[in-house]
């Protein structure tokens, strides 16, 4: 009972943890909100599996290979800074994926959608280690719980929006809503009130 009371307390009350984790949620959404039109575009063009999947592929390699780098930024620069440049070329690069599907070539799109992961590589890892920046060590615990059931939460609900979009609104407003959502998600991390940086940075 005591637990469920820190995360009521937490979800209700820490609007900072609220802004990180409400961007944490849009931003995770944006990029599912890709993978299933791009899995059926790709499948459309080619009509192979194998190719197909390498959406799958090219969306998780640059986040292993580069997710130790996305640490290093995070201990060694303003973190709420690092999250605003990640979300903001992720923007860019939507816009570079809409391009490259309109032109039809497969190898073009799915080496843009590549640059959406590489750009957006250090978010993860940043809005990891900016958690106990806006949570009082003794929520801590319950707050990394909250925080990482959110791929969990929106890898279905970011596909399954998707998928639906896909069926129901232009392949254009399908990706300007994507291109909205990391600008938004940006702005909420501007808007966070205490500093998100290392604290042996600060002194």
């Amino acid at each position: 009972m005591k637990n469920l009371e820190k995360y009521i307390q937490i979800i209700t009350k820490n609007r900072d943890f609220q802004k990180l984790f409400a961007a944490r949620l849009i931003t995770l959404g944006g990029d599912w909100l890709l993978t299933v039109p791009l899995l059926g575009i790709i499948y459309e063009l080619t009509e192979n599996p194998l190719i197909t999947s390498l959406v799958l592929v090219v969306q998780s390699a640059p986040l292993f290979f580069l997710g130790s780098f996305g640490g290093y930024l995070a201990d060694k620069y303003d973190r709420k800074k690092i999250i605003a440049i990640s979300e903001f070329l992720s923007g860019v690069v939507v816009i570079l994926i809409l391009y490259a599907v309109n032109t039809e070539n497969v190898i073009f799109i799915l080496f843009s959608f590549g640059m959406l992961s590489v750009v957006s590589a250090a978010y993860m890892p940043t809005s990891d280690a900016a958690l106990p920046n806006v949570v009082e060590k003794e929520f801590l615990a319950e707050a990394n719980v909250i925080f990482f059931s959110s791929w969990g939460i929106m890898a279905g609900l970011g596909a399954g929006i998707g998928g639906y979009l896909t069926t129901v609104v232009s392949r254009d407003t399908l990706f300007t809503i994507d291109f909205l959502s990391f600008v938004i998600s940006a702005f909420i991390v501007f808007s966070i009130k205490k500093n998100l940086i290392l604290d042996s940075l600060i002194k």
